[in-house]
C-alpha cells in the first residue's frame, strides 16, 4: 500500500517538483499551499504517513503547523520533514522531537528523497 505525503509549501514550484519526485518513488502524495490549508487536509483523508513542511509560510508558518499537529492524538507520532531556507531556526525548535530532520533550502532532491525513505520507507 502507497504512502502518503503531505506537502505543505508555499513556493508552488517546491510543492510540483516534491510531488513529481515523490510520486515517482512510489508515494502518494498530497499538497497544500500554505499552513492553514495544510492544517486542513491533515483532517482530512487520507491521513499523512510523513508531513514535509515549510518553515516560511503566509496563514500559519511551519512551527504553527507542527504545534498544531502535535495538539491531534493522530498526528502526534506523525513524522515530519522541516525545510526551511533560513539556518537560525534551531532557537525556534530547541526539542527536536517536533520534527525529525530538517533539510536546508535549497534542497538536494536525492537527499529529500533519502529523508523520506528513512522515516517511512
Amino acid at each position: 500500500m502507497k504512502k502518503n505525503i503531505l506537502v505543505i509549501d508555499d513556493e508552488k514550484y517546491i510543492v510540483l517538483i516534491l510531488k513529481e519526485l515523490l510520486t515517482a518513488e512510489g508515494y502518494n502524495v498530497i499538497t497544500a499551499e500554505n499552513g492553514k490549508a495544510g492544517l486542513d487536509k491533515l483532517s482530512s483523508s487520507p491521513t499523512p504517513d510523513l508531513v514535509i513542511v515549510d518553515y516560511n509560510m503566509p496563514c500559519a508558518n511551519g512551527k504553527q503547523v507542527i504545534e498544531t499537529m502535535r495538539k491531534h492524538i493522530q498526528h502526534i507520532n506523525t513524522p515530519v520533514i522541516l525545510s526551511t531556507g533560513s539556518d537560525c531556526l534551531f532557537s525556534d525548535f530547541p526539542d527536536k522531537k517536533d520534527y525529525q530532520i530538517m533539510i536546508q533550502k535549497p534542497f538536494d532532491l536525492e537527499e529529500m528523497v533519502e529523508a523520506v525513505e528513512k522515516l517511512i520507507g
